[in-house]
């Protein structure tokens, strides 16, 4: 059989890459093709399951502040807040966010709920730190819930911040010897 190549090739005489392709080609016509996929076969129509009725919407109960902390001994008798000079007397007028929260700390207080009070005091200082009236409304508070060092420091602090308010500086005076005398055994 290579002798009959052989003479066919030397009969009919074909660059050698030519026969190369000739031979590729020849060789691709025999191979098939591969078999078509199957088709998957058709999902049914998929129905999403009824949604119950929701009940009407109903409001969220407020949360309740935890109780204030009541320290031992005989309740202060300090006077209410609504005592301290009203917000001209710091000769500065209060702002309306610092206004709101002072008046929200006087319900507050006013219903016995000294550390909502203190809460809306301490935000309202974090806005005008520079405020002695806002420390010395909550050196009453802290006197008020017994807890006699801190009102006694918050009042010193409003007192070194009252500059000529004689007024302030007077009741800032009050507030300490009121916490002095009852942190003394």
């Amino acid at each position: 059989m290579a002798l009959a190549a052989q003479a066919v090739l030397n009969r009919f005489p074909l660059p050698r890459l030519g026969l190369a392709s000739l031979a590729a080609l020849l060789l691709a016509g025999c191979t098939s093709a591969p078999p078509p996929r199957p088709e998957p076969p058709p999902q049914p129509p998929v129905t999403p399951a009824p949604v119950p009725a929701l009940p009407p919407a109903q409001p969220l109960p407020r949360p309740q502040p935890p109780p204030a902390v009541m320290r031992p001994g005989p309740p202060p008798s300090a006077p209410p807040l609504s005592v301290a000079p009203p917000a001209a007397a710091s000769g500065v007028p209060q702002a309306s966010a610092t206004g709101s929260l002072v008046a929200l700390a006087d319900r507050q207080a006013a219903a016995g709920d000294y550390a909502a009070a203190a809460a809306q005091l301490e935000r309202a200082l974090r806005i005008r730190p520079q405020d002695p009236l806002l420390w010395q409304k909550l050196a009453w508070l802290r006197l008020q819930n017994g807890d006699f060092e801190q009102a006694a420091t918050l009042a010193a602090r409003s007192d070194a911040l009252a500059g000529n308010n004689a007024e302030l500086r007077a009741q800032n005076r009050r507030i300490i010897e009121l916490a002095r005398a009852r942190r003394r055994p």
